[in-house]
């Protein structure tokens, strides 16, 4: 691990390629490690996931699969300091790597019964259309999902969710205010009776 987040006198990486396969190898014991009850192994297994993706940048793209949705299990859990640290590693993944196909694990994650879950998509959604390339959200494929994302929160059980999702179909007109207008036209005053 310590050859993954430095470049020790012993281990040698040459570029990301030596990272991301050594990461591959490595991804059993670290998802273990990320999943423990024990915060003394979990918390810095975290950390180094979310070492790696700034280090990485998008060249982190091969490890998505084999880490974010271990992260979202994590939001799942009913320990505050699990969720948080978890909850933390997502936004810095989704901020220094700049990959849209984050979008799609947090979509299904917006339909977990868990209302952690539900506020980490909902927020990590949020931190994508404020931090991703516009043009690759507006891909139809992306539109479709983050609008099913907004109709689902807007409808939440949980206030929170319904506050992010609000927030998150402001963002949304923001970025493409024909599309929004068009597709949330008889959802105006739904949207609009979500308080802040």
């Amino acid at each position: 691990m310590q050859a993954i987040t430095c470049n020790s006198h012993d281990v040698q990486l040459h570029n990301n390629s030596d990272i991301i396969s050594i990461a591959r190898e490595l991804h059993r014991p670290i998802n273990s490690a990320m999943k423990s009850e024990r915060t003394r192994l979990s918390g810095p297994a975290t950390d180094l996931i979310a070492t790696m993706a700034s280090e990485l940048g998008t060249d982190f793209e091969p490890l998505l699969h084999l880490f974010f949705p271990t992260l979202l299990l994590l939001c799942a859990r009913t320990s505050k300091v699990v969720v948080g640290r978890a909850r933390s590693c997502i936004m810095s993944i989704i901020e220094t790597t700049q990959l849209v196909v984050v979008m799609s694990y947090l979509i299904q994650s917006i339909r977990d019964k868990s209302v952690s879950l539900r506020t980490v998509a909902a927020e990590g959604t949020l931190a994508c259309l404020n931090s991703l390339n516009p043009p690759d959200l507006a891909k139809e494929e992306r539109t479709k999902e983050i609008e099913g994302l907004i109709r689902m929160s807007i409808r939440d059980a949980n206030a929170e969710v319904r506050k992010i999702g609000k927030q998150i179909y402001q963002a949304y007109e923001l970025l493409l205010p024909i599309r929004a207008e068009s597709t949330f036209d008889a959802n105006k005053q739904e949207i609009s009776r979500v308080k802040l």
